[in-house]
């Protein structure tokens, strides 16, 4: 879910979630840092929160493909 949660991302803006051309901190900011969305072009709410729950922090607070697709609306 993490990567269809980026995809998505970078699709949309052209950009990655969490970038930098120095691996380490690119991991320190997948780890620590916000998610952040640009304000260009503007998507919808439903759209964020789909992306920002493929993108938690906690693998167990992921969308989880193994549950079906009910809870992804809900």
């Amino acid at each position: 879910m993490w990567s269809l949660g980026t995809l998505c991302y970078e699709l949309i803006f052209g950009i990655p979630p969490f970038y930098s051309k120095v691996k380490k901190l690119m991991m320190e900011q997948i780890l620590y840092d916000e998610l952040i969305f640009p304000k260009s072009p503007v998507i919808s709410c439903y759209c964020k929160d789909f992306i920002s729950r493929c993108l938690k922090k906690n693998p167990h607070k992921r969308l989880h493909s193994d549950r079906g697709l009910d809870h992804i609306w809900l």
